[in-house]
């Protein structure tokens, strides 16, 4: 059996879901699918698709999206990550992205990798998530993955991260790599 598949758009405060629309300031997305998301001074987009059952509920200023429960575990269970320059890569069970915006964007993994950036951009293939937005009157986003393989990479232009459903650590390069997402800068 196929599940159904949702699409989901958001910049700044219009959210798409399927066909129909909603303004709001905050945003929460729970299930498993894949998307994109920017995040800068000014700047939130978020498109992608989640699969399952779909439940929408409009709270005025909240969206909240569910396809599926997603269990929320904020302990660190298992991380093996590598560094190496201006690349992190790795596994982690579970991951958690908390972004604030100022003037710069500030990225956290895991409560203790932080990366300072002019924007970032977030793309997570098949992971079980849960993700929320702040867009007005600040900016802030917090991403829950139940487990999965990362790779951060920063570079001039913005902070780069793409997580994929879970591979072994040594093939998380060429898995991103062929699945045309990041490519690394590091051989």
């Amino acid at each position: 059996m196929t599940l159904p598949i949702h699409r989901i758009n958001a910049v700044s405060t219009l959210v798409e879901v399927d066909d129909r629309r909603f303004n709001a300031t905050q945003l929460s997305v729970k299930g498993t699918g894949s998307f994109t998301v920017e995040i800068g001074p000014g700047v939130f987009k978020l498109s992608g698709q989640v699969f399952g059952d779909l439940r929408v509920v409009d709270e005025g200023d909240l969206v909240t999206v569910e396809s599926g429960e997603v269990t929320v575990n904020t302990r660190i269970e298992k991380e093996d990550f590598i560094i190496e320059d201006n690349v992190l890569y790795g596994y982690s069970k579970p991951m958690i992205v908390s972004v604030t915006v100022n003037k710069d964007v500030i990225t956290k993994l895991n409560y203790k990798y932080s990366y300072k950036s002019a924007n970032i951009k977030i793309r997570v293939d098949g992971c079980s998530v849960y993700f929320n937005a702040i867009t007005s009157p600040f900016l802030s986003a917090w991403l829950y993955i139940n487990e999965g393989v990362v790779y951060v990479e920063k570079e001039l232009a913005g902070l780069n991260i793409a997580v994929l459903r879970r591979q072994e650590r040594r093939e998380v390069r060429e898995v991103i790599s062929q699945e045309g997402g990041l490519q690394p800068s590091l051989t």
